[in-house]
């Protein structure tokens, strides 16, 4: 157990952080148009204050009723930073929405569970629109995105209830009201190294976005690759078919060959995907 535990460390680190970050990089461009600010959402027992590195649109006012890109890294839920997400922060901020790339505890300690990442991310939300004046944006055009892990965290705020901060105001919704993901993990009941790191700590199902689908959710751009072996493209197809079977929006877009990083090699064809979907959105 601890050899396989050391092997996916070292496989995901690389497939998953650090390859993605080389699609993020090479679609950035200056980012002297834009400004970036760093403020705290979320603080944990006075000890863990958790981030959220904002980037600001050229021309931005308080007033300006932006749209929202929020963005999750990936890592496997026990790895990554937020600051792998600046760069294509920039990216949509230089395209006129205010783009936040957020921190989120990771489960590589015996406190943390995938359950929190959940809870991180639904709280990200709640706290962008609970800050919509503050911020200067729409709140009802807050997408959430990320790929992989964090393309899970993003369609989880989505979809998946519970997972709520008893000590924050429920009454505002930590739902966004888009998402965009890649390589994104639907069904983690299917996913042992999900389930080996969650424990105890709740039902896989629970936290599973394949296992809530209803009407009425959030529309949603999926992107994946048909020979991804870490997200198998089943899931996805499958858990797609069951969105719009229930009355939602919910394009796949599939990457015929593509593996769990096809977005490295097609990334202008994948910025293509994102645009048109915010575009269709009025977030463009």
């Amino acid at each position: 157990m601890k050899k396989n535990i050391e092997q996916h460390f070292v496989v995901s680190f690389f497939v998953l952080f650090v390859l993605p970050c080389c699609f993020l990089i090479a679609d950035s461009q200056d980012d002297a148009n834009t400004k970036q600010l760093v403020r705290i959402y979320k603080t944990i027992e006075d000890t863990i204050r958790l981030k959220a590195h904002i980037n600001l649109p050229h021309g931005y006012k308080e007033n300006s009723m932006c749209p929202v890109f929020v963005f999750f890294h990936g890592g496997g839920w026990f790895q990554g930073q937020p600051e792998n997400g600046i760069r294509m922060c920039n990216y949509w901020a230089q395209r006129g929405m205010v783009s936040i790339s957020f921190e989120y505890r990771l489960a590589n300690s015996k406190d943390v569970t995938p359950a929190e990442c959940i809870k991180d991310a639904k709280s990200a939300i709640r706290w962008v629109r609970s800050h919509a004046i503050m911020l200067g944006i729409d709140p009802c055009k807050i997408v959430a995105t990320g790929g992989s892990a964090g393309g899970h965290l993003a369609v989880s705020t989505a979809i998946l209830e519970g997972f709520e901060e008893t000590n924050e105001d429920t009454s505002i919704s930590s739902s966004p009201d888009a998402v965009v993901a890649w390589s994104a993990a639907v069904n983690v009941a299917e996913d042992n190294w999900f389930v080996q790191l969650l424990g105890d700590r709740a039902d896989a199902q629970d936290c599973s976005p394949a296992h809530h689908v209803r009407p009425d959710l959030p529309p949603m751009a999926l992107l994946h690759g048909t020979e991804d072996t870490t997200v198998p493209y089943r899931t996805v197809k499958q858990f797609a078919d069951d969105m719009q079977e229930a009355g939602n929006r919910c394009e796949l877009h599939t990457y015929e060959n593509g593996d769990h990083i096809f977005h490295v090699k097609n990334r202008t064809h994948v910025l293509g995907v994102m645009e048109a979907f915010l575009i269709s959105l009025n977030c463009l």
